[in-house]
């Protein structure tokens, strides 16, 4: 008799299924190239197993992000998100949080699953989680990024920041946006409103919506380009530090 039981070549199809994470509720088109690099980045430490697990691409609409470990890292990485689910691997649970949190940040959330099994091997809830225990304050403020996105059909319209790290979303006039379009992929803008924040659990601040009223276009200048400028522009008038100290004494005293 040739070949192999049935079972055993099922069994290891299965160990080296394709696994998929889901990020709903956002589109290629909507998320920047660096956050798209976040997110494999994250799947990538998730697997585990690196050197030996292989990206398959990515597919649009909601977006999912493809990879496939080889036959001989398969059998780990299958117990890994096994342990992860239970959370009784600190490293593989680390990761999963960071995906967790990233999807909260950009205001959608996802799926893990495999290949050829059913069901969800994790869910991530992100912007979805209850979060009651967590109370919003209202209070005006500022939001600073890259335009990445202006758009919106209805009686305002929606405009998307992107500051290296995640993706904030703001409402908009219609006034607004016209002239924030100008500056679509262009310098770092910092845009002044009213929205809700909330505290997480880390205790860092997180925006949950945010409507703007105005915006400045920062200068993108390093502080030695800043201090070029200042000079060619005559300085403060003093020849050093202590002239200035001087200066600014006397007009303290009068």
């Amino acid at each position: 008799m040739t070949g192999e039981p049935s079972g055993n070549a099922e069994e290891r199809a299965l160990e080296s299924a394709k696994y998929t994470l889901h990020i709903e509720k956002i589109t290629l088109a909507e998320l920047p190239l660096r956050r798209l690099a976040a997110y494999v980045d994250e799947f990538a430490r998730l697997l585990g197993e690196e050197a030996s697990v292989r990206f398959e691409g990515v597919a649009d609409g909601s977006i999912s992000l493809n990879a496939r470990p080889l036959p001989i890292a398969a059998p780990k990485v299958r117990a890994r998100l096994e342990a992860a689910q239970q959370d009784a691997l600190p490293d593989a649970r680390r990761a999963a949080n960071a995906i967790d949190e990233m999807l909260r940040d950009d205001n959608a959330s996802g799926t893990l699953s495999a290949e050829g099994r059913p069901g969800v091997i994790l869910r991530f809830a992100g912007a979805n989680a209850q979060a009651a225990d967590l109370p919003t304050i209202v209070e005006t403020g500022s939001l600073q990024g890259v335009l990445v996105r202006i758009g919106g059909l209805d009686e305002t319209a929606h405009a998307q920041l992107f500051d290296d790290e995640r993706i904030f979303r703001c409402v908009v006039s219609h006034d607004l946006a016209r002239a924030l379009g100008k500056h679509l992929l262009g310098p770092v803008l910092r845009l002044h409103g009213r929205g809700r924040w909330r505290r997480d659990r880390d205790g860092t601040w997180q925006v949950v919506d945010f409507r703007a009223t105005d915006f400045d276009v920062l200068d993108n200048a390093s502080v030695a380009e800043a201090a070029a400028k200042l000079r060619a522009a005559g300085g403060f008038g003093h020849r050093d530090a202590t002239e200035a100290w001087n200066a600014l004494n006397e007009q303290r005293a009068d």
